[in-house]
Parts: C-alpha cells; sequence; structure tokens
C-alpha cells in the first residue's frame, strides 16, 4: 500500500518538475525573442549587401564606360599625329639629307648699372643669355 511517506516524495518531485518546466518556459521564451532580433537583424544587413552589391555594380559600369570614352578619345587623339607623323617621315625622305650645321656662338654684352663695368658672356643657340641682376630683381640662387 502506499504511505504518506512516498506521497510527499512523489510530490515534491512533481514540484521540481513544475519549477524546471517553468524555467524551461521562460528559457525558451527568451531564446526565441533573441531569435526573432537576430533573423530580423540578418534580413536588414542582407537587403544593406544587396544594396551595396548593386550600387558596386552600377559603380563599375560607369567605370568601364568612362574608361571606354577615355580610350575612345585617347584614340581620336593619336590617329592625327600618326598620320602626320608618317605623312613627315614620307615628306622628309624624299628630301635631300644636308649636314646638320654647327650651332652658333653668339656674344652677349651686359652692362651692370651698379658697377658700371661690361661683361661678356658666351652662349650656345637656343639657350638662354645670361641675365644680370638690376635694382629689381632679387638674386635668388
Amino acid at each position: 500500500m502506499i504511505n504518506l511517506e512516498q506521497i510527499r516524495i512523489l510530490e515534491q518531485k512533481v514540484n521540481n518538475a513544475v519549477s524546471v518546466i517553468a524555467r524551461l518556459k521562460e528559457e525558451n521564451t527568451a531564446l526565441r525573442e533573441t531569435l526573432e532580433k537576430s533573423q530580423a537583424k540578418m534580413l536588414e544587413l542582407e537587403t544593406l549587401i544587396n544594396s551595396f552589391k548593386s550600387d558596386q555594380d552600377e559603380i563599375e559600369i560607369s567605370i568601364l564606360d568612362v574608361l571606354d570614352k577615355l580610350d575612345k578619345l585617347e584614340d581620336e587623339s593619336l590617329e592625327p599625329r600618326d598620320a602626320a607623323v608618317s605623312n613627315k617621315q614620307k615628306s622628309t625622305s624624299s628630301l635631300k639629307k644636308e649636314p646638320a650645321s654647327p650651332p652658333v656662338k653668339k656674344e652677349t654684352t651686359i652692362i651692370l648699372e651698379d658697377d658700371e663695368e661690361e661683361s661678356e658672356f658666351s652662349s650656345e643657340a637656343g639657350n638662354a643669355p645670361a641675365a644680370a641682376k638690376t635694382h629689381d630683381e632679387l638674386d635668388i640662387f
């Protein structure tokens, strides 16, 4: 037969089971809330990633279009120069080749205002003559 002691042990086990079930229900609810928040955040991030990918694709297309336009512009600018170079080569090949003349030396006399002295400088053709300092100029070298 069942005695009072067995009933009390059974009651204690049922109470423990009820408390474990209540704790597990609370934990389950908290985990479901966390799951829902995580899934919402994941959807938000996926949307953001897709937006970035779309923007990146548009940027890539724009860059490729600009590069194509630059290539065409470069090709168009090189075509006249290439034609001019080949025409110049044809015309110069038909001319007689003359020896190049030696560079001409020029002598320049510069009068210095401060000392009233004259100096002579020689320079090769194509080079700028040496400059003298005046009251308005500063010697920066």
